[in-house]
């Protein structure tokens, strides 16, 4: 695979194997991968495939699965080894993802705490890798993300694992082990990402405060973990706050929340700490319409 063909290249060198090209790479990479629908044929036999999620239980993937493009799922690299770039660029170009590279831990944090992203692969020869891993599962936006350690010898397992890494691949990385563990982990990336997604919403909802002040405001969006409400009265970041609403007739949702953030603009957001009754089947329905919706309509979009 040519890096050049896919990526405007830019400042720092890139350790690389011997024989391969001499590339730079900037401090940080954005790269908008197109669908591949050639997926290679050669048996993972000698991928290093573990699992550790007490709390989700993955089906065996088939022997010949079909390959499935994931657009909406992004990643992030973090790795200033060609060999590595090379296998985790083309493994996501087969699978229509997004990717982005960062060449230092440091650089890695930094990224992360201005965006959510799906999954991060995490080259572990770089210096201060299992402990940007750690410091991943303290965060916030990125704690539930899908981690695949890169590794050079089965004897790093046990300490990578138990700082919370989702996978080990062993180096050298090839598309195929990159695209079969992120396969296995879709499940968990596209359940956060929809509980993290804001769908667009105009809906009328009552909030109660603390000193039982009561606002009739909008909800502007709305997803499985929050929302976002334009109020008259400013919220207090950190307070809590009761609401009521209505998604459709006969479908109210009543619950506790808190208020994660506010805007000059009279916006503020609130997290869904709990709700009452059928409320999380009647939201997961509603947010399962929306999903299902655009879908459709991005399926319209592909083929005129």
């Amino acid at each position: 695979m040519t890096i050049g063909e896919n990526v405007k290249i830019l400042g720092q060198p890139m350790r690389q194997n011997a024989g391969a090209a001499r590339i730079p790479v900037s401090r940080l990479l954005h790269i908008q991968i197109a669908p591949f629908y050639r997926l290679d044929k050669r048996p993972p036999s000698q991928l290093l495939c573990r699992y550790r999620s007490p709390q989700t239980e993955l089906s065996p993937q088939p022997k010949n699965p079909l390959l499935t493009l994931y657009p909406d799922l992004e990643f992030l690299l973090v790795s200033d080894d060609y060999a590595t770039l090379s296998a985790v660029t083309a493994g996501t170009k087969q699978l229509g993802a997004h990717l982005a590279l960062v060449p230092t831990a440091e650089a890695a944090r930094e990224f992360l705490a201005r965006r959510r992203i799906d999954g991060v692969f995490v080259d572990m020869q770089l210096h201060g890798a299992q402990a940007m891993i750690e410091g991943i599962r303290k965060g916030s936006s990125n704690a539930k993300a899908a981690i695949f350690a890169c590794v050079a010898d089965a004897k790093e397992s046990t300490n990578t694992l138990n700082s919370g890494a989702n996978f080990l691949l062993r180096k050298p990385l090839t598309a195929e082990a990159v695209t079969l563990h992120i396969t296995i982990a879709k499940d968990i990336m596209l359940r956060e990402k929809r509980r993290f997604f804001r769908h667009p919403a105009d809906l009328a909802i009552t909030l109660k405060t603390g000193d039982a002040t009561e606002q009739h405001v909008k909800i502007v969006n709305l997803s499985e973990g929050g929302m976002a409400v334009r109020t008259g009265k400013t919220l207090k970041p950190g307070g809590s706050v009761e609401f009521a609403f209505e998604l459709a007739a006969g479908e109210e949702l009543r619950g506790k929340g808190l208020v994660a953030w506010t805007s000059s603009e009279g916006l503020a957001g609130i997290l869904i700490q709990s709700l009452h009754g059928l409320g999380r089947g009647y939201l997961e329905r509603w947010l399962r319409a929306r999903e299902n919706l655009g879908a459709d309509r991005r399926t319209s979009a592909d083929r005129s």
